[in-house]
């Protein structure tokens, strides 16, 4: 198993440490003071031990440089123990920094989601933890606001699909305390890449109040795929979500987000939801959409908690038998 040696000075060991891998960081936390450097290689041994360094995390903690390339290293070790368990190597620097435009191509010509740059990989090492991404996820958790600049900027912000996911999971774990700059430097970026990873941490926080608000607002972005990723995060909402989920999937002028809105609508069984999926099902097959139909019939399928296709007259009549009263989403 791949894991990353803190041995100094540091910038030559991740340079090393990367080399065959994707670009680590996309932005230098500063030089380490002589001071840090020292404390920075004596913690390593107690935390690669699983021994008690309490007093020495809180002072690398108020060190912002050295917090920096502490949560790295905590980091690494979460997502080089995922990537390892999800596909058995870690993802090349070449296929990371061209999977979007790959994957755009991809989404267009009707073979991939814009959700699959990355997450696939995480949901598949979902539930099988091992004691390297333990250790770095209880270290991160120790290390609290301290690690998320490191969290944001090398992971969130990387031009790496699967790194990209992991930030978004490993913010929302850190809850309120990420948002000030998840809102600065992911949110409000004029990259629609970062948008949509933005999107997809509020998706992560979902159902918090706050985090619905920014998916609907982010629901009506001019990018499809922030669209669609703030649609499918919309899935444990309320009703202003359904109300956004079922606007997009009769309106939005691209495919993808109606797919992702028909998935969402499946989570959250109602008549009038129901009622949208038929229509939505009966314009995918009126225009040949393959993956609309499919989409369709999940999520309807997801609604009656049944299995099996069904004609658009059978599911018209599922649909007409509910009763007429939303029923909220589970959370």
């Amino acid at each position: 198993m791949f894991r990353l040696t803190f041995i100094l000075p540091l910038p030559l060991a991740l340079l090393c440490a990367c080399a065959s891998g994707p670009k680590w960081t996309l932005r230098d936390p500063g030089p380490l003071s002589a001071e840090m450097r020292a404390l920075l290689k004596k913690a390593e041994k107690p935390y690669r031990n699983g021994e008690p360094f309490d007093a020495m995390r809180t002072e690398i903690a108020a060190d912002p440089v050295a917090a920096w390339w502490w949560a790295r290293m905590a980091a690494r070790d979460v997502r080089s123990a995922r990537a390892v368990r999800a596909d058995g190597v870690e993802q090349g620097s070449a296929a990371g920094q061209h999977a979007d435009k790959e994957l755009e191509k991809r989404i267009r010509d009707g073979q991939g989601e814009a959700t699959d740059d990355g997450s696939s990989m995480l949901r598949a090492a979902a539930g099988k933890r091992d004691p390297v991404e333990e250790r770095g996820l209880r270290e991160l958790e120790q290390l609290g606001a301290a690690a998320i600049p490191c969290l944001v900027f090398d992971l969130a912000c990387n031009t790496d699909g699967f790194s990209r996911q992991n930030g978004v999971d490993l913010l929302a774990r850190q809850g309120d305390a990420a948002l000030p700059l998840v809102q600065q430097e992911l949110a409000s970026s004029a990259d629609a890449q970062r948008r949509r990873t933005a999107a997809q941490f509020f998706g992560a926080r979902m159902p918090a109040p706050a985090a619905e608000s920014e998916l609907i607002r982010f629901s009506g972005d001019a990018d499809y795929g922030v669209r669609a990723a703030a649609l499918a995060g919309l899935e444990r909402g309320g009703q202003e979500a359904r109300a956004a989920l079922l606007a997009a999937l009769r309106n939005d002028e691209d495919p993808l987000p109606r797919r992702s809105a028909a998935i969402a609508l499946g989570a959250q069984p109602s008549r009038d939801a129901a009622l949208a999926i038929c229509d939505y099902l009966a314009r995918c097959q009126g225009e040949r959409d393959t993956r609309g139909c499919e989409a369709a019939q999940s999520a309807l399928q997801r609604q009656a908690k049944s299995r099996g296709v069904r004609s658009l007259a059978a599911w018209r009549a599922y649909a007409a038998s509910l009763a007429t009263d939303a029923v909220e989403p589970a959370k």
